[in-house]
């Protein structure tokens, strides 16, 4: 089993830079504003790729090497309700009353993916009674 050592660079805000592991093998990362996540990510063995936020901090999608685009929404909670992938395919989530994912539809499909759990803890209602526990 080879290791190989990592030298980090960190600009002044303590957000790594770059981080170079020998042999020509690097990630250099770049931020926007004073945000501590990485907006974009250049290496040779991987390309570019973007991450893009919300206005409210949460992963408002990707923009890959290729050049495709996912794309993530989220529900007034702040949880995913959906994910589209480069080629417009879309994943919906729903939740249930205590935040848990309920289901997990695949758009183009039409197949559902229903998660089940113990009961609701009382004082709880199911929001969506016509969808079995």
């Amino acid at each position: 089993m080879s290791f190989r050592s990592r030298s980090t660079r960190r600009i002044k805000e303590g957000r790594e830079k770059r981080a170079d592991y020998g042999d020509g093998i690097y990630v250099e990362y770049s931020y926007e504003g004073s945000g501590t996540d990485w907006t974009t990510l250049d290496a040779p063995t991987i390309g570019h790729i973007e991450r893009r936020f919300t206005d409210d901090g949460n992963l408002g999608g990707w923009l890959t090497p290729g050049g495709g685009e996912i794309i993530f929404t989220y529900n007034d909670n702040g949880q995913l309700e959906t994910e589209t992938d480069p080629s417009g395919q879309v994943t919906r989530y729903t939740y249930d009353a205590v935040g848990r994912v309920k289901t997990v539809t695949d758009e183009a499909t039409g197949l559902v993916t229903e998660h089940h759990y113990d009961s609701l803890p009382e004082g709880i209602a199911d929001p969506d009674p016509n969808i079995a526990d």
